[in-house]
C-alpha cells in the first residue's frame, strides 16, 4: 500500500486567502528511533487579552506522543486554551 501523499492546508478570511502545501513520502522500512524535538516553542511576549500560539514538532518510530505542562501540569484544552496534536502540538490563548 502507498501511503504517499500531498497535503494542503488554507486559512481565509474577509481579506483574503493563504495557503502551503506539503508532499508525504513513506519509508516502509524505518528504524525505531527516539523521540527527537525537530522544532522548538519559542518565547512570546504579548499584550494582556492577545492570542499567543506555541509549536512543537517530534520526530520519532513510532510517532511520540506530545504533552504540553505548564509550570509542571499538563496543559489542556479549555475555554481559553487549546492544545492540538496533529502532526504538531500548539497551544494558544487569550492572556
Amino acid at each position: 500500500m502507498d501511503d504517499s501523499a500531498h497535503f494542503r492546508c488554507s486559512a481565509s478570511n474577509y481579506l483574503g486567502l493563504a495557503g502551503s502545501a506539503a508532499r508525504v513520502k513513506v519509508n516502509p522500512d524505518t528504524e525505531e528511533a527516539a523521540p527527537t524535538i525537530t522544532s522548538r516553542p519559542r518565547d512570546a511576549r504579548v499584550q494582556e487579552g492577545a492570542i499567543v500560539e506555541f509549536t512543537c514538532v517530534a520526530t520519532g518510530h513510532p510517532y511520540p506522543d506530545l504533552t504540553w505542562w505548564n509550570n509542571n501540569r499538563i496543559v489542556n484544552s479549555d475555554g481559553r486554551i487549546t492544545v492540538s496534536n496533529g502532526g504538531e502540538c500548539g497551544e494558544w490563548g487569550s492572556y
